[in-house]
């Protein structure tokens, strides 16, 4: 950030990029207000190369994720709109600073402000692993676009390289989006993901006895509990499997086992009650 600032100075634009990073300064300060008022506790606030980054606890509510993701973008609109009153050269550079922030955080691609809304809405109609994989598709598609454009603007202009560095830099983060669904994964086995609502809504879904239960915690999600119906080769039913059941299992007996194997240690624990 310092060595950004300091080539700012020498070609004379370093009042426009204080401009920006005020601009980006503002965007983090509406996630912040946004995290107070939904209840979500902030960590940090981090220098990075285009200003700095709010670090909060993992938000386990989609919709309260939701509205600190809109905080920003809705935010860097109204500045957007109310400095287009204001005449002056410095005036028109913010406008255009709060106009580039929201234009780029509307993008629907992990870690923009886009993408973590498109995210949690989803997980809140599919479950946390299908919306995470979904952003994370989404967001490679969103970085090769760029990457496209920025290699077309790359040689109109012959030097600005900034769709490149977007597009490098989305490409980067989808290494921490990893991470980030392999956590979620561990936390969903360990249920330690606790749901916070006291009345929840129950998904029920289809399956066959060979299916392997760790496939099915990509369905589970933070509003709804899932129950599955258990059928074999003849659509016959064999069983059902609540998720508290699917997670019991993978816990016990690994990932490999299947949902037919699950019911059939269902029925040995059973037995083995009434025996006592």
């Amino acid at each position: 950030m310092v060595l950004i600032l300091f080539v700012a100075f020498l070609v004379g634009k370093l009042p426009h990029l204080l401009i920006l990073y005020l601009a980006v300064f503002l965007h983090e300060m509406a996630h912040f207000v946004a995290c107070k008022a939904v209840g979500v506790k902030t960590k940090e606030i981090r220098f990075v190369a285009y200003g700095l980054n709010l670090v909060t606890e993992h938000i386990k509510n989609p919709a309260d994720a939701m509205i600190v993701s809109l905080a920003g973008p809705v935010f860097s609109w109204v500045l957007w709109m109310v400095s287009s009153y204001f005449p002056s050269e410095l005036a028109h550079v913010f406008k255009i600073s709060n106009m580039g922030v929201f234009l780029l955080n509307v993008f629907p691609a992990l870690p923009l402000d886009g993408g973590v809304f498109f995210k949690n809405y989803m997980c809140t109609k599919i479950g946390y692993m299908k919306s995470h994989r979904y952003a994370m598709e989404l967001t490679r598609v969103t970085a090769i676009v760029f990457a496209l454009f920025g290699m077309i603007f790359l040689m109109l202009s012959k030097y600005n390289i900034s769709l490149l560095v977007i597009s490098s830099f989305l490409l980067y983060n989808l290494k921490e989006e990893r991470k980030k669904a392999f956590v979620l994964k561990q936390m969903i086995y360990t249920k330690s993901h606790e749901m916070d609502l006291n009345v929840l809504k129950v998904c029920h879904r289809a399956i066959t006895k060979g299916v392997k239960l760790s496939s099915l915690t990509e369905y589970f999600g933070y509003n709804f509990v899932c129950h599955f119906f258990v059928y074999d080769e003849k659509m016959k039913l064999v069983g059902t499997l609540s998720q508290g059941e699917v997670v019991d299992a993978l816990i016990e007996h690994g990932m490999g086992i299947t949902a037919e194997e699950a019911l059939k240690e269902g029925e040995r624990d059973e037995h083995k009650r009434k025996g006592l």
